[in-house]
């Protein structure tokens, strides 16, 4: 199941799109009305309860993989535990089923006003809590499950970058990014060591703080945007790459040299980024051996060069 959530200022407006949607139904209110005028005019009533809540409309959408087979009701026990679990079980709700796309969903228009007390029900972390709480539902409802975004390790590609490829018939450099990260990150046990690895396949890498960046024929992304694995802390927390300030600082500010901060940063994925625009016209079509096979072949290297040491 996916949920989206979205904060507004506007009831008629989000009531409007819900209501007159082709297809649409209202399955469920907690609120005396039924018609679309009669629901604007009570939410309205309880924003008058606090008036310095600028955004008090709360719309939320779940929606499941064409194959669930759902009913109004399936869907209404699943609605109100959601705004029960995200707080809003003393808030005027109603929900709307539609059945515009392939995937089953339903809408939600909640006020973010307490109907008792007027107090507002927090927005703090609720789209980590609305994923948490979905997985939930998941298991009460024997829904399948979906990822949630946290969970997710690479970053799609951005539209530039899909044309790109299309246009160009290859890979884009974060499509090549990811397999040798990958290699390096399951053949290194500390991050000296991982380092010199994505180095060895022709990789730039550069270390902020706690922050890390690579670049690739002159293209750089920051790990964060290549996905939660590839960001320093992800490398330890996902990928079981060892850090421990004392012993790896050193080794690290040898390969790499330590940046001061995300100024440097960026500026070093503005430079390897002008550097690809200025490679597109100097590109030689001789043969090239593909950055996860030298890889390979430097880490076979490696182990032999450590293979002597022993018997020595």
């Amino acid at each position: 199941m996916i949920g989206k959530q979205f904060k507004c200022a506007s009831f008629r407006k989000v009531l409007n799109y819900l209501h007159n949607k082709p297809g649409a139904r209202r399955i469920g209110t907690n609120m005396g009305s039924v018609t679309l005028d009669g629901l604007v005019k009570e939410f309205h009533e309880s924003r008058k309860l606090n008036l310095g809540l600028k955004r008090s409309v709360y719309h939320v959408s779940l929606s499941v993989i064409p194959i669930e087979a759902m009913d109004d009701d399936r869907w209404m026990d699943i609605a109100e535990d959601y705004l029960q679990g995200m707080g809003f079980g003393d808030s005027q709700y109603v929900v709307y089923r539609h059945h515009d796309t392939a995937h089953d969903h339903i809408h939600m228009v909640a006020s973010r006003i307490r109907i008792g007390d007027g107090s507002i029900v927090s927005d703090s972390w609720d789209y980590r809590r609305s994923e948490v709480l979905i997985r939930q539902l998941e298991q009460t409802y024997d829904l399948q499950s979906t990822e949630p975004s946290w969970d997710k390790p690479n970053r799609a590609q951005t539209p530039g970058e899909f044309s790109q490829q299309m246009r160009s018939g290859q890979a884009s450099m974060r499509q090549k990014l990811y397999p040798i990260l990958n290699w390096a990150a399951a053949h290194s046990d500390t991050m000296p060591d991982y380092i010199q690895q994505v180095q060895s396949a022709g990789v730039e890498v550069r270390v902020s703080g706690q922050g890390i960046s690579y670049a690739l024929e002159g293209v750089a992304f920051s790990g964060s945007k290549l996905g939660r694995d590839y960001s320093f802390v992800g490398l330890q927390k996902y990928r079981g790459v060892s850090y421990i300030p004392n012993r790896d600082d050193e080794a690290i500010a040898q390969l790499v040299g330590i940046e001061q901060g995300a100024s440097q940063m960026a500026a070093f994925e503005v430079e390897a980024n002008e550097k690809a625009i200025a490679q597109l016209d100097s590109f030689d079509s001789q043969e090239h051996t593909t950055p996860i096979v030298q890889l390979d072949r430097n880490c076979q290297l490696q182990n032999r060069a450590k293979q002597v040491q022993l018997e020595l």
